[in-house]
């Protein structure tokens, strides 16, 4: 559950955006275009502030300053937001454009697990805010793993992409050799984004090549991003670990 305070920036933020949407001066100067300008500088508010402006105010340029000054105040939720901006810069609401930036979106995936991974966003005290993050690590594990299994943002990197499905299948503090242990045990409690990071793992060991189609990234991301370039993947197929992935995903 989000936080008291959390709830209240978000409806604080929209409440100021519609104001300033009607012309009101003090809202204007509290959603300034450059948030360095802005009273509140509070990273949960920035990122709140970040949505609105670019949903009801339509300003797209100022909607990305704010976000980015929001991831740097460790808020995870931004970075995702950057990562899609990227991946699609034209706004819906406007003409404004950027030009697509596939290595930028993929530095703002690799920040937003570092972010969590150091305990940002989980309601503790880290953040003034003590906001509680909607992003899911395993899924952003297996978006950045796709990065580098299909070429996007970077060179195809068969190890890389594998490294990315594993930290998304393991949690941050369960060490490989005790998960094993207690999966023997216990049983394996997943999540859906851990298990398809396991059922993908399950296709690089069984054909050596990833997917055909991505399960964390759009197709027409991948599409447009690959072209017609033919991936050559030389990763060794091991029909032994294939069965293994494959059945966690179950």
């Amino acid at each position: 559950m989000r936080s008291l305070r959390s709830r209240n920036f978000e409806a604080a933020a929209e409440a100021i955006a519609l104001l300033a949407l009607g012309g009101d001066k003090d809202a204007l100067w509290v959603l300034a275009n450059n948030p360095a300008d802005s009273p509140i500088s509070d990273p949960y508010f920035r990122f709140c502030a970040a949505l609105c402006i670019r949903s009801i105010l339509f300003n797209f340029d100022s909607a990305i300053l704010w976000h980015k000054l929001a991831a740097d105040g460790f808020i995870a939720d931004a970075c995702i937001q950057l990562a899609e901006i990227y991946w699609h810069p034209t706004d819906s609401h406007t003409s404004t454009r950027i030009e697509s930036d596939y290595g930028m979106a993929l530095t703002y995936l690799l920040k937003a697990v570092a972010i969590l991974d150091l305990g940002h966003g989980r309601g503790g005290t880290f953040s003034d805010s003590v906001y509680k993050t909607k992003v899911r690590r395993a899924n952003v594990c297996l978006q950045i793993s796709e990065c580098f299994a299909y070429g996007i943002g970077a060179n195809v990197n068969e190890k890389k992409a594998l490294e990315w499905l594993e930290k998304g299948w393991y949690s941050v503090t369960e060490a490989k050799s005790s998960a094993f242990l207690s999966s023997m045990i216990f049983g394996e409690q997943k999540g859906k984004d851990e298990k398809v990071c396991a059922w993908e793992l399950g296709v690089w060991y069984a054909t050596g090549k990833p997917p055909a189609e991505p399960r964390g990234l759009e197709r027409e991301l991948v599409q447009v991003a690959a072209g017609n370039k033919t991936r050559a993947y030389r990763f060794p197929i091991d029909e032994v670990k294939g069965q293994t992935w494959m059945a966690r995903s179950l």
